[in-house]
């Protein structure tokens, strides 16, 4: 990941000046197999981090076609929408609610 940062090459393919390039990732305290990101890259990218709001999940719902029911249930339980357990084997997640949907 440093070299495709700082040199913005992978191999022998070089990144456009105009190429942003965009990493995501787990939080390492959430233990879902994430590995702390080595310091000389943290200090130079940008980290965010991004929560989880069901009045947007609904609105993306809407749209992705996802099931009206599942959506009903999750407005009438919201706390399941995001409710990661790290000693649990699989959480509710958003990803997860589409396999639901699906």
């Amino acid at each position: 990941m440093c070299g495709m940062i700082f040199d913005r090459q992978v191999g022998s393919v070089t990144f456009s000046p105009d190429v942003y390039l965009i990493a995501t990732g787990n939080r390492t305290r959430d233990k879902s197999g994430a590995n702390r990101v080595v310091s000389k890259l943290s200090n130079r990218t940008m980290n965010l981090q991004f929560d989880t709001d069901l009045d947007d999940w609904v609105e993306w719902a809407f749209r992705a076609a996802i099931d009206p029911m599942l959506i009903r249930f999750l407005r009438f339980r919201p706390a399941l929408l995001n409710g990661f357990d790290q000693e649990m084997e699989s959480s509710p997640t958003p990803r997860q609610w589409e396999k639901v949907s699906r």
